[in-house]
Formats: structure tokens, sequence, C-alpha cells
């Protein structure tokens, strides 16, 4: 099983996404998931601290994960291996400083 992880930041390039998600599950780490149905994708349930969404919008479709002794990302990646994913592929836009 695959898995893509749609973080928070700027929206990465979707027809690269597109192309990423054929055969593959949507996740979205915090309010990453909140860019991604925006963007017009369906996110399978949205992961981390659910600082920066409005848990009701992702009643059934949310999993908490509270240790903050490391990312949201981090704890995503576990998460996803514990469920039993074989791979996994976060992305976000990062613009780099010049």
């Amino acid at each position: 099983m695959r898995a893509i992880l749609w973080c928070n930041g700027e929206n990465p390039n979707l027809n690269m996404i597109s192309k990423l998600l054929e055969g593959a599950t949507l996740f979205g780490v915090d309010g990453g998931a909140d860019k991604a149905i925006a963007a017009g994708f369906e996110v399978t349930e949205v992961l981390g601290d659910l600082d920066s969404v409005n848990i009701a919008d992702w009643k059934d479709r949310s999993t908490i994960l509270s240790d903050d002794s490391s990312s949201d990302l981090a704890k995503s990646f576990y998460l996803l291996l514990d469920r039993g994913f074989s791979e996994a592929v976060s992305y976000t836009h990062l613009t780099l400083p010049t």
C-alpha cells in the first residue's frame, strides 16, 4: 500500500500530485488536509495534533497524534508504517531562501 502525505504550506504542483495519487491513499498532515480539500482532492484522513484544522470538520476522519516529542509528519510516517503501508511520500512545496 502507498500513501501520500499532504503537508501544510504552499500547495504543491497539482499535476504532479495527481500523478503521484494514482493507486495511493491521500492523507492530510494537520492543516495540509484542508489545503488538499481546497485544491479539489479527496483526503482519506487527517493526521497530527490537529491544531491547524477544525476538528469538527474531520469528525470521523481524523487521528490525533499527540506526542510532542516529534513533528506531525514524523508521527504520521510511524502511524502509516504500523497500519501496513509499505510506501509513504510526503509532499509540500518549499521556497528556499536565496
